[in-house]
């Protein structure tokens, strides 16, 4: 079909997608959020997924220094866009990326006044003026043919090994493989299949050192309510939201199940109780950086979630098939690498003793804005 007629076509997979994302952003406590802003591209991959007219207030705010009264926001749109008009700044105050002007600038006045938030303004003025992305793991890490040699795979080889694993997960599912550990809700046996040796996958250079045992899978099925879970009194086996899941693109597929690992990390070690509507205050001088443990957050992965969520959104922006070092990455980044890679979103090698990862074309355009093809099937699996 014609260019415009697959983006039409792609248009629900792509809100489905972006809804997931903002979605969990907007339960992240306010910290988080703010410091998930330090990564220019998750600020990027913020804009991309917002509304339409969202994105426009966004870059007419762009180089707005103090904030806008409110009331002159409304007159910025006719009658007739005052619905679109209130649930941009709606979507866009409960993501952080507009804040009130007394979190902007320390000083209230009268009526209510919005400005973007200076952090998420500091990012995108960084990639508008060709800055780059500068947090920490730039595209600088890219290496090349000559550095890796015969390690680094074709794109034959790296879309068949993208295309082999996630249809294992997929025949995981439904019982039909082993090829991951799918434990119950006591992490004691499997809910689908019982076999030895599961977790074993295709050999080679991309499978060393990776035990798909580490990844719980099981925990995913049953958070995304794929199989039903006994340790609830649940029918064991694939559900029907699973068999809709197995009916759904692959890209569909990928973000219904990253949503729900991403979730490990949020508060309480659920997706709950985070940002909300409400725009909380911000010390715009304080970078947070540190990632201290002052939240009193009562899961202890909490700490890592903007690290986490900053680099899945890095890796929506990276080339398919270029290899990426390893060497600049927090230690729960590198966690994620060796999970994601089990999905077949990234290819993990090893040469001349550094680490590296390819993404595939699973990982592309994750972020709900484009990045892959447009008919959201990432190219393997799904619908």
């Amino acid at each position: 079909p014609p260019p415009q007629e697959r983006r039409a076509r792609a248009r629900p997979h792509t809100r489905a997608m972006a809804s997931a994302f903002l979605g969990f952003i907007s339960q992240l406590p306010p910290r988080h959020v703010d410091r998930l802003y330090n990564s220019p591209h998750a600020c990027l991959a913020v804009l991309r997924s917002l509304p339409e007219l969202a994105k426009h207030y966004c870059m007419r705010l762009m180089y707005v220094e103090g904030g806008v009264p409110s009331i002159d926001m409304d007159e910025w749109v006719i009658d007739l866009g005052r619905d679109a008009h209130a649930e941009s700044v709606r979507r866009m105050r409960e993501l952080r990326v507009m804040l009130p002007l007394e979190d902007v600038t320390g000083a209230a006045g009268d009526g209510e006044s919005l400005g973007l938030n200076p952090k998420f303004q500091r990012g995108m003025r960084s990639i508008m003026e060709g800055g780059g992305f500068g947090d920490g793991f730039d595209d600088d890490d890219a290496a090349t043919a000559s550095d890796l040699g015969s390690a680094l795979p074709s794109p034959e080889d790296l879309e068949s090994y993208a295309k082999g694993r996630w249809e294992a997960l997929l025949l995981t599912l439904t019982g039909a493989s082993d090829a991951f550990v799918v434990s119950d809700g006591d992490r004691g046996g499997s809910a689908i299949a019982k076999k030895k040796g599961a977790g074993g996958g295709k050999k080679g250079k991309a499978a060393a050192g990776a035990n798909a045992a580490d990844l719980d899978v099981g925990a995913l099925f049953r958070a995304a309510g794929l199989i039903g879970d006994a340790s609830k009194g649940e029918k064991e086996g694939v559900t029907e939201a699973g068999f809709k899941f197995l009916l759904s693109t692959a890209r569909e597929q990928i973000w219904a199940l990253l949503v729900r690992y991403i979730e490990r990390y949020a508060p309480g070690g659920t997706a709950g109780g985070g940002a909300g509507t409400e725009a909380a205050p911000m010390t715009i001088d304080d970078d947070d950086d540190d990632g201290g443990d002052d939240d009193g957050d009562a899961n202890p992965n909490a700490q890592d979630a903007p690290a986490v969520l900053s680099f899945l959104l890095k890796l929506t922006f990276q080339a398919p098939g270029v290899a990426y070092s390893t060497d600049g990455l927090l230690a729960s980044q590198k966690g994620v690498v060796r999970d994601v890679a089990k999905l077949g979103l990234l290819y993990p090698l090893a040469a001349a003793g550094k680490g590296y990862y390819v993404p595939t074309s699973l990982s592309s355009g994750l972020s709900g804005g484009g990045g892959g093809d447009d008919d959201g099937d990432g190219g393997v699996g799904g619908g």
